[in-house]
């Protein structure tokens, strides 16, 4: 007992993304890092990925098959983002609720703009050019109806400078299609800091349960905030995770199976039951998302499946991925189905390109700029 008293109060903190281990005693063994939840990370991007692929194809009977079976969950994009907004509650309340330390706000403003600001620009200049370099419309003409969706209008400098704020909302269809989920994440940090703020003076589990309802409550009701309790279940869980896993990985290895097939359950409700509402699918979606974080750092199975060199690769460049993908793959796409007439094969290469463009987007962009963001607000708070 008194081990595992340690081990739950083990300061385990993050800063843009990178767990650190700091204040344990030496004879507990503590990760420096969650690298299983990069790996996480890493295939949440790529089932969004898998979901874009699909997607341009038209629909068909054993495609809508497809779509209805539990073969569904790998490319289910909207659980994969759902996936990403628990994360991002998770990393960034867990340095301050283990610390019981609460954030500057500005600081936390700063840093996070630094994170997410610089690799969206690029993925938007480099949409325009794969418009401008010769989108070539007429080879979408095949394809189903939400590849021809996109990149239908005129581009003018009102809606361009409105999407680079990332805070007002935007045809995002018409630049970046995924950047719809970049506002969320911007105007999430905002109010996030408010969330870790009163969990920190909460004092118990049924004061943190009230702040999640709250939360809950506000997203219903609000339609800015409709994505809210994501990142407030991922803050929640930030702070007691330890006991959380620490209690999952006492249990009988069939109830630890049968509770991560409820959170895949959970995760995958939209196909499961599609009657359900927006928000209800979101949270169902929250919750299994949770459930399957837990699971990811209590077992050491996944523990281990997920850390791989390959998902590791996959994990710290998902961000740029995820941003670059989908202009370059109705770029590619335009061009090379009507050569091949196969969308297999423009996703191949699409992957391999985006890949690239990944790596070198986190290489040269998101690591300097998160060494500046880190170096402006230490300085900016002396």
């Amino acid at each position: 007992m008194i081990l595992k008293a340690q081990q739950a109060n083990c300061s385990i903190f993050m800063l843009t993304d990178e767990f650190q281990a700091v204040n344990c005693s030496p004879d507990i063994q503590v990760r420096s890092r969650f690298i299983e939840l990069d790996g996480l990370r890493g295939l949440a991007a790529f089932s969004v990925f898998l979901g874009h692929s699909i997607g341009l194809m038209k629909g068909t009977e054993a495609l809508d098959a497809l779509s209805s079976s539990p073969l569904h969950i790998l490319w289910d994009g909207a659980g994969a983002v759902d996936l990403f907004f628990v994360l991002s509650g998770f990393v960034l309340a867990l340095p301050f609720v283990r610390k019981v330390e609460n954030p500057k706000y500005l600081q936390f403003c700063i840093r996070r703009a630094f994170r997410l600001y610089p690799a969206f620009w690029l993925a938007l200049v480099l949409s325009l050019a794969f418009r401008a370099w010769g989108y070539n419309p007429s080879g979408m003409e095949a394809l189903s109806d939400w590849s021809r969706s996109m990149w239908t209008s005129n581009v003018t400098p009102e809606l361009f400078l409105r999407s680079v704020p990332l805070l007002l909302g935007v045809d995002s269809r018409q630049i970046d299609p995924v950047a719809w989920t970049l506002i969320i994440e911007m105007r999430m940090s905002l109010v996030l800091p408010v969330i870790i703020v009163a969990l920190n003076y909460s004092r118990g589990v049924l004061f943190d349960l009230a702040i999640f309802l709250l939360c809950l409550v506000l997203g219903n009701v609000v339609n800015a905030l409709s994505y809210l309790p994501l990142f407030a279940i991922g803050a929640v869980l930030a702070k007691h995770h330890a006991a959380l896993s620490m209690g999952l990985s006492d249990l009988k290895f069939s109830w630890w199976i049968g509770i991560l097939c409820v959170g895949i359950l959970l995760y995958g409700n939209r196909w499961i039951i599609p009657e359900l509402s927006f928000f209800q699918q979101n949270i169902g979606s929250g919750f299994g998302s949770t459930i399957i974080i837990l699971c990811s750092l209590t077992s050491p199975f996944l523990s281990g499946a997920f850390s791989n060199p390959v998902l590791h690769f996959m994990g710290y460049t998902s961000y740029s991925f995820y941003l670059l993908h989908l202009p370059l793959m109705m770029f590619v796409t335009s061009h090379l189905f009507p050569l091949t007439n196969s969308t297999f094969l423009c996703s191949v290469v699409v992957l391999a390109i985006a890949y690239l463009l990944a790596y070198f987007a986190f290489r040269f962009v998101e690591q300097p700029m998160n060494k500046l963001g880190r170096d402006v607000t230490i300085n900016f708070t002396k």
